[in-house]
Formats: structure tokens, C-alpha cells, sequence
């Protein structure tokens, strides 16, 4: 891979990283709820799944996958079932605070289990799939040897969503006493309990034309 394809492929995964979605949304949440411990476990796990999709892409899957309705529709439901399960699990610690008036939980989330939480998080999410599958072909040259060519691109993948999930996961821990209060802990779980719920919502009505 030359370097000028390379800044290309950089640049695509830049905004892709910078884009809104579930891995920011859960990197965020775990830095407000667990501090810069559980904000980098969360982005690690974030970076496994990254590590399975774009081998599923390496094999061909991806694009079996992409043409096969009914594997993507299973996916599609159960990702999304995921989200949803993650944001009930905040709106829980929500409700349960206002019916028993028991001390607020920060989200449900045990900081042990973080990274496979990570891992699912991304994994929930086929867009991420067939994304790889449409950009990474593009910057393949199959007169070359492969293995060193994914080897670059899981690099350049990982280091650059790293930088920019660590990045919202460190602010998230930066501003984790600002939301200390019962009060505001209570409003954050309802935020991001919604979002979660938003995200698989939005996930299933997702048509892939």
C-alpha cells in the first residue's frame, strides 16, 4: 500500500471514528460511570470486535453475509436487541432508584465484565460489517502478499479508533465528577438509557435498499 492510498484509507477511517454511533456512545458511557479504568477497557473490547469484523471480511464473509437476507436479518435483530437490552439496563437503575429511593447505580455495568461488553457493542452493529466489506477490498492489491496488507490495515483500523474512542472515554472520565450527584446520575442513565434504546430502534427500521 502506497502512501498516498494509505492517507486515503486514514482519512476514511478518521471520519468513520469521528461519526456518532453505539462504540462512541458506549466508550462515553463507561468513562462517566467507571472513570479512565473502565473507559479504556470499554475501548478495548471496541478494538476486538473491530479485530473479528475485518476478519470476517479477510475471509469473504462479509460480502456472503451482505448477499444473504436472511443471516443479515438475524444479525440486524439480534445487534439491535443488544442495544436495546444495554439502554433497559440503564432506564432499570432509573426506576428502581425512584421506586425504592436506593442509592443510584452508576449504570448496571460491572467494570470486570467491560470489555466483553466492548466486544458486543461493536459486534451488535452488521453496518460496521458491511462497511469493511465495501472500503477494504478497495485498498487491497491482490498482486501483492495479503497477509501484510490486512496486517496494515488492522493497524491503521485499530490506532486510529483507539485515538478517537480513548479520546471520548478520557473526557467522559474528565467530566465523571461533574455527574457525582444522585441528581445528575440519575438524568445521565436516562440519557444514555435512551440512546441505547435509540440506536436499536433505529438499527431495525435500517433498510439496506
Amino acid at each position: 500500500m502506497n502512501l498516498h492510498l494509505w492517507l486515503t484509507f486514514c482519512f476514511a477511517n478518521l471520519l468513520t471514528s469521528l461519526s456518532p454511533g453505539p462504540g462512541a456512545l458506549a466508550a462515553m458511557n463507561a468513562g462517566l460511570a467507571q472513570g479512565s479504568r473502565g473507559g479504556w477497557r470499554m475501548v478495548l473490547g471496541l478494538q476486538l470486535a473491530l479485530l473479528l469484523q475485518l476478519l470476517v471480511v479477510a475471509l469473504g464473509a462479509g460480502a456472503l453475509l451482505a448477499s444473504s437476507g436472511r443471516a443479515f436479518l438475524a444479525l440486524r435483530w439480534g445487534g439491535a436487541a443488544y442495544l436495546i437490552l444495554l439502554g433497559l439496563m440503564q432506564l432499570r437503575a432509573v426506576f428502581k432508584h425512584i421506586q425504592a429511593n436506593a442509592p443510584m447505580d452508576k449504570t448496571g455495568w460491572r467494570i470486570e465484565g467491560m470489555v466483553w461488553r466492548g466486544v458486543w457493542v461493536n459486534l451488535s452493529n452488521p453496518k460496521a460489517i458491511l462497511f469493511q466489506a465495501a472500503l477494504v477490498p478497495h485498498f487491497i492489491d491482490l498482486t501483492r502478499p495479503l497477509a501484510r496488507q490486512y496486517l496494515i490495515i488492522a493497524v491503521t483500523m485499530c490506532l486510529i479508533d483507539t485515538l478517537i474512542m480513548g479520546a471520548y472515554a478520557a473526557l467522559a472520565a474528565r467530566l465523571a465528577p461533574w455527574f457525582a450527584s444522585e441528581r445528575l446520575a440519575r438524568w445521565r442513565n436516562l440519557a444514555f438509557g435512551l440512546l441505547f434504546v435509540g440506536f436499536g430502534g433505529a438499527l431495525l427500521s435500517w433498510q439496506t435498499g
